[in-house]
């Protein structure tokens, strides 16, 4: 591959930001803390009703949520158009890519990958063409590869192509490997991995949505554990990452690894919930996937399959500590960050009745 020589903004100082995905929790969570310190904002979104989404988010923590909103410059955006995407980026200093497509249906899966392939294609290229000073670029730990016998991920972790991955996680590393190749062709960028993200949103949606089901009542639990980290923790990593030296990284975020037990205990002891009491092993889990699997083959689409059987039943450990040693970030106490995003649900869904 020839290496691309690009034409850098000579002052490196970061005045305006543009956010993709800017209406999602992360993007609208992000826009929200960014607010207040200074920049100019700028922020894609597909259609106008997700700005209200946006806004409904910044109303869980301020009450001038549409000044706010009124002050960030939203701009609707086909993120692969690239004469587009060159001509916004060409006004900004620093992009924070957080556009993704998020789907674990049966059926969904070229679409998954092939949209967040050209989405991440088309930014850096854009990056490239603009010049653009700085580019985060939000990934997933799904991009991360897999580690033997339950040890913890790392940011080394080798990527293995397996039929056991995911459309999504297949999206993630690919749309990753094109970050690389801007980095390799000059690109300031720094990529993070967020584990499982809980925060506030659209509560019928997304990882919001596990405050909700658990508050619905799940009839059990599994032993299995997975990293997570709260929406709080990803911005202020974020934030870190504008004004940091390093470049040409990854960094893992992931504050604790929990079992599905303890973070249902702990979403029901703040809600004032009974928690399930039912532990299910996998052998009773699958006929369900069994019959699952086979009415999605007749086209019969259903979420029971062998990827939500892995996502439940196994566990995964992530270790999240690169990023406090080599950025000025630390972790708020997670499981104080959860208390306060199920009192936001609480409060949220008392107005709404």
């Amino acid at each position: 591959m020839n290496r691309t020589i690009i034409e850098l903004k000579s002052d490196t100082t970061i005045r305006k930001i543009l956010v993709t995905g800017g209406t999602g929790m992360v993007g609208a969570h992000l826009l929200h803390k960014l607010s207040d310190k200074g920049y100019r904002l700028f922020a894609t979104y597909r259609d106008e009703s997700s700005i209200l989404k946006a806004e409904k988010i910044f109303s869980f923590y301020s009450d001038n949520y549409k000044e706010i909103s009124e002050d960030i410059n939203w701009i609707e955006c086909d993120l692969t158009d690239r004469k587009r995407l060159k001509e916004l980026f060409s006004e900004v200093d620093c992009v924070i890519n957080c556009a993704a497509v998020i789907s674990f249906r049966p059926g969904d899966e070229n679409s998954v990958i092939n949209s967040n392939i050209d989405i991440a294609s088309s930014v850096v290229d854009s990056c490239l063409e603009s010049g653009v000073k700085r580019l985060i670029h939000l990934s997933s730990i799904a991009s991360l590869g897999d580690t033997d016998n339950g040890e913890e991920h790392t940011e080394e972790n080798i990527w293995k192509s397996s039929k056991n991955k995911s459309a999504y996680s297949i999206s993630k590393f690919e749309s990753e490997m094109e970050i690389w190749r801007g980095i390799y062709q000059g690109v300031n960028a720094i990529i993070l991995n967020p584990s499982i993200i809980i925060g506030p949103g659209d509560w019928s949606n997304g990882s919001p949505s596990i405050i909700k089901q658990i508050d619905n009542g799940l009839p059990f639990f599994t032993e299995a554990y997975n990293g997570y980290t709260s929406v709080y923790h990803v911005i202020d990593a974020v934030i870190s990452a504008i004004d940091s030296k390093e470049e040409g990284k990854r960094f893992i975020i992931s504050s604790d690894n929990l079992s599905y037990k303890d973070l249902i205990y702990l979403v029901c002891e703040v809600l004032g919930n009974k928690a399930p009491t039912k532990l299910v092993k996998r052998w009773l889990f699958k006929p369900i996937t069994f019959i699952g699997e086979l009415f999605n083959r007749v086209g019969i689409r259903n979420k029971f399959n062998k990827q939500l059987e892995k996502s439940i039943f196994n566990s995964y450990f992530y270790n999240g500590t690169l990023i406090t040693k080599e950025l000025d970030f630390i972790y708020s106490d997670l499981k104080a960050d959860i208390a306060t995003i199920v009192k936001i649900y609480r409060d949220d869904k008392q107005k709404q009745s």
